[in-house]
């Protein structure tokens, strides 16, 4: 090696520059590799010394045919045998654009200059080529795609529509990556990098949209939130019955709810003495350590969504543990009697045979002056209990929300109902919360590992504006409820202690209550305290996630209703008013937004309003006041 030779390093060429007690100096295009180094770091290129690396840079070379190559060497050979055979003769400053023509070729496979060079077989160099065609025609077919989408985003922007769609099929391979990054499973897209738009599942979503890979009508959240949408799998076993039980089949029973449930999973009795609450009993055959219990368990909760249901349980739970869907069935009985203050002066709970009549609470309405007056007098002695002992009770507009797929296929109906309110339904709601209470108060005689529920206090304010307005006060003062092990007053609800375990079927926490009560009605062993806990805080997770799902899952739909519904008005309430600056809500779709009037309003004031800029993307709606 001499000075002014030219050698390789890291792949780049450089010019040796000096040497001195075995490091030399080089010099390199890119200032980074103007540096000392040993001599093993580099390949000698052309010991002949060079006028300088300008000249080796701007060397030029006539193009050579290489595929000649198989024919003169068997399956190695040398860099400095393949030059001379291609090149004939070389000058110092020709020998780096040989290498890079070499090294570049599809026809050798190469490392650095002073290691063999493999000639490839004509079969692996039609291989390569045609890799190398593929990733061509990728590439093209790439920009073609980034020209389209910015054609169709330029035609978006300028007439507010979409008329030039890009071919999605012919593209599908780049529009999936951006479908992942919607989903939430990838933190970024090329295409997005390359279109200069932010990476975000929400501008991911506002893409498709624009593009209409998407329609409207497309709900990403339960994927985005991992939250599973079908009805669990995992196996349940079919119960035996062989436990002993209380036959109640002498009394009739009511499962009351809503018209079309299909798995009605409570029911009440009264005898004039004793409640009898009735509640399924999946813990039966769902164990600790089954999988049906640890995907339950992952789940959290059943999945309500206005386009379908994911059941925490598969369809079976229904078929086994349902009351009601026979005449006859089997259950997990709260019975209570009460004093006279009728606070609950004795609680039992037991297996159960019983009597079952389904109805619906329009079919309970016009029963509570006949059969059913007991229940309805013994409810309404119960919630003035629970008022004296400072019960909050908030009533804001309800909706039901239902999306179904059209014969196209393509569009989906939405219908949004408000939720009738019957009596009926705030005693089943009562007999529920008096189970919940019960149940925490047989824990705690018991010493059982338990989830209890409480709540602090409210702030009310000192007064409550009326209607509305005044539901929303009470709403904003509640406290976050509490989950714990050691009970707690649940101020909000007017309760010493409570525990939610009604809806086993659908929410775990309810499930796993009930697992240890069966526990210690059969004398077996529960489930300890850290072992409960650490099943508490595993569902915790999914019920959060579900929670969310469901929670963005409605307002998509209600801002599809009202993009399909651009042209209505609607009446809109006023609920707290700062200035011209208002928080309102449209009790028809129960739908809660801020909106800037142009002149002060009052609380409770009604006002009509139209929605604009619907943003399904980011969920955003602006709403403006129109004349009445």
């Amino acid at each position: 090696m001499k000075i002014d030779s030219v050698v390789l390093y890291k792949g780049q060429v450089a010019l040796v520059t000096e040497i001195s007690d075995g490091k030399i100096l080089i010099e390199g295009e890119d200032k980074t590799l103007s540096k000392r180094v040993r001599e093993k770091d580099v390949c000698v290129l052309s010991e002949t010394p060079v006028k300088s690396l300008e000249a080796v840079l701007q060397a030029e070379l006539e193009p050579v045919d290489f595929s000649v190559a198989s024919e003169f060497f068997n399956d190695t050979a040398s860099f400095n045998e393949v030059a001379e055979l291609f090149y004939a003769k070389l000058r110092p400053e020709q020998m780096w654009k040989a290498w890079l023509a070499i090294s570049e070729s599809p026809y050798f496979e190469v490392a650095v200059p002073t290691a063999p060079i493999i000639v490839r077989s004509s079969d692996d160099v039609a291989k390569l080529k045609e890799k190398a065609a593929e990733k061509n025609r990728e590439a093209e077919l790439y920009t073609e795609c980034i020209a389209e989408i910015k054609k169709a985003l330029s035609t978006t922007q300028q007439n507010g529509t979409t008329d030039c769609l890009i071919n999605k099929s012919r593209f599908s391979r780049f529009l999936q990556e951006v479908e992942q990054l919607a989903f939430g499973k990838v933190q970024k897209s090329k295409l997005l990098v390359d279109l200069k738009i932010k990476q975000s599942p929400e501008h991911a979503h506002e893409l498709l949209l624009k593009l209409k890979v998407w329609t409207a009508e497309k709900n990403p959240y339960p994927q985005r939130f991992e939250v599973l949408s079908n009805d669990a799998k995992a196996a349940i076993a079919e119960p035996l019955h062989e436990k002993p039980c209380v036959d109640l089949t002498h009394l009739v029973s009511y499962a009351i709810d809503n018209p079309g449930s299909t798995d009605p999973d409570d029911a009440i009795c009264f005898d004039g003495k004793t409640l009898y609450i009735h509640v399924a009993c999946p813990a039966e055959t769902v164990k600790q350590g089954t999988e049906a219990d640890d995907a339950a368990c992952d789940r959290g909760s059943t999945l309500y969504l206005p386009e379908q249901i994911g059941r925490m349980l598969n369809e079976n739970a229904t078929k086994y543990f349902a009351l009601g869907l026979e005449r006859e069935c089997y259950a997990l009985t709260f019975a209570l009697n009460f004093d006279e203050q009728c606070e609950p002066s004795d609680v039992r709970i037991f297996r159960s045979k019983i009597s079952v009549e389904r109805m619906t609470y329009e079919q309970a309405e016009l029963k509570k002056d006949g059969e059913l007056k007991p229940l309805f007098e013994l409810t309404r002695r119960l919630y003035a209990r629970r008022v004296k002992n400072g019960a909050v009770t908030i009533k804001m507009p309800e909706v039901s929300i239902v999306a179904s797929k059209a014969a196209n296929g393509e569009e989906s109906t939405i219908e949004i109902e408000p939720l009738k309110t019957f009596e009926s339904s705030e005693m089943i709601r009562e007999m529920m919360l008096l189970a919940g209470e019960a149940g925490a108060m047989f824990a705690f005689k018991h010493q059982i590992p338990f989830q209890y529920i409480s709540q602090d206090e409210p702030t009310l304010p000192a007064k409550l504006a009326d209607g509305l307005a005044g539901e929303y006060q009470k709403r904003k003062s509640m406290h976050a409820r509490v989950l714990s092990t050691v009970p707690s007053k649940h101020f909000a609800l007017g309760l010493s202690m409570y525990a939610q375990l009604t809806s086993p079927l659908r929410r775990y926490a309810d499930l796993l209550s009930q697992q240890q009560i069966l526990c210690f009605l059969d004398n077996e062993r529960l489930i300890d305290r850290d072992t409960f806990l650490a099943r508490l805080s595993r569902t915790d997770i999914g019920v959060r996630n579900i929670n969310k799902v469901a929670r963005l899952s409605r307002t998509h739909w209600i801002l599809v209703y009202l993009q399909k519904n651009q042209n209505r008005t609607f009446e809109a309430v006023i609920l707290e008013a700062s200035g011209n600056k208002v928080h309102c809500i449209i009790p028809e779709i129960a739908f809660e937004m801020d909106m800037h009037l142009k002149t002060p309003r009052q609380l409770n004031d009604t006002l009509k309003v139209k929605a604009q800029d619907i943003n399904l993307a980011f969920q955003s709606v602006v709403f403006v006041e129109v004349d009445a």
